[in-house]
This record gives C-alpha cells, sequence and structure tokens, in this order.
C-alpha cells in the first residue's frame, strides 16, 4: 500500500489478539523498518515518524491484512 507523501506519521497497535504480526515499511523501494506486534506487548500505540520522508515514495506492507484496519495515516 503506498502512503501520501504529506503522512507525518503512521500509527501502528504495540499488540495484537492471537498471532504475532509485522509491518513492513520501505522507502523508495527499499526496506526501512520492521515492526513486530505481538499480543505479549503493552497495549498502546507506536507512532512512527514518516516526515522525515517528505517527497519520497513510501510503502507499507503487513504479514497480515487485518493489521490495516488497526493502522492509522496521520497527515
Amino acid at each position: 500500500m503506498n502512503i501520501t507523501s504529506d503522512a507525518k506519521y503512521i500509527r501502528v497497535p504495540n499488540n495484537t489478539n492471537g498471532i504475532c504480526k509485522q509491518l513492513f515499511i520501505y522507502i523508495e523501494g527499499v526496506l526501512e523498518k520492521i515492526l513486530f506486534i505481538t499480543p505479549d506487548n503493552k497495549e498502546g500505540y507506536t507512532y512512527y515518524p514518516l516526515y522525515k520522508y517528505k517527497d519520497q515514495k513510501i510503502t507499507i506492507q503487513t504479514s497480515d491484512d487485518s493489521l490495516l484496519d488497526e493502522l492509522a495515516i496521520i497527515v
């Protein structure tokens, strides 16, 4: 999924119900970060900064499509 270059942050849940999930963040097609979301993590959210990649192509991929419903893009 491509993300708008106006995005400042992506909000990612810290934990999941059930299985472990991963969020892969690519900048200009290069893997920049892997976030691991597990049932063992504390509740709440992590805000990953995207503003430093302004005017670059940002793409995310998940290990489980249900994680997409829990993400939020903050512009």
